[in-house]
Order: C-alpha cells, then structure tokens, then sequence
C-alpha cells in the first residue's frame, strides 16, 4: 500500500512552515504577503478539521 501524501505530521509541518514565513514577513514590512500566508493557514486549518497546534510531545525539527 502507498503511504499517504497527506499525513497529520505533513500537515502539522506545513502550517510551522507557513507561520515562520508569515512571521518573516510581518518583519520586513511585507503585510500583502503575511495576509497570504494566514489565509493559506486558515485554509488549511478549516480545511483539514484536526488541532493543528505544534504537538508538544515531540521536539521541534522532526
């Protein structure tokens, strides 16, 4: 069997992702894309119906 492109770990990363480059964003000034990014993680919460908050049992990076 495949394994799954779409894994909760795969979805949890992509959203840690997305907050840091918003982050990185609102930092240099660049609100047009920050509003992006929150869009994209809005999106991806709304549509994944999971708690997409960092797990706190695993340390960050893995």
């Amino acid at each position: 069997m495949k394994k799954p492109y779409l894994t909760l770990d795969g979805i949890r990363r992509a959203v840690r992702f997305l907050g840091k480059r918003k982050a990185c964003a609102e930092e240099s000034g660049n609100g047009e894309w920050a509003d992006e990014y929150e869009n994209a993680i809005r999106i991806i919460r709304s549509l994944s119906a999971l708690e997409l908050e960092p797990d706190k049992t695993k340390p960050e990076g893995r």
